[in-house]
C-alpha cells in the first residue's frame, strides 16, 4: 500500500474528488454526470494509441454512440451556443 505507485492513485483519487466536488457545485448533476461517460472513450483512444491494442469496430459504433449521446445533453443545456 506504501509503494508510489499505490501512493500517487490515491492522491490523483483526491484530487479527482476534489475537481468533481468543485463541476457539481458549477453545473447541473443531469448535465455533469453523464460528462463522466467521455472517461470510456479517452481509455479506449488511449489504450489504442499508447499500447497499440486494437480496438474492434463494434467499439468503435459504442463510443461514437458515447459522444453522440453526450453532445445531445450538452445541446439540450445549451453548452454549445
Amino acid at each position: 500500500i506504501f509503494t508510489p505507485y499505490v501512493f500517487l492513485g490515491f492522491c490523483l483519487y483526491a484530487i479527482s474528488s476534489v475537481l468533481w466536488i468543485r463541476i457539481l457545485s458549477q453545473v447541473k448533476l443531469s448535465f455533469a454526470y453523464p460528462t463522466i461517460s467521455l472517461g470510456y472513450v479517452i481509455v479506449v483512444t488511449l489504450s489504442a494509441i499508447l499500447f497499440h491494442e486494437r480496438v474492434p469496430w463494434t467499439a468503435c459504433v459504442g463510443l461514437t454512440f458515447i459522444c453522440f449521446g453526450v453532445s445531445l445533453i450538452g445541446i439540450g443545456y445549451g453548452a454549445f451556443k
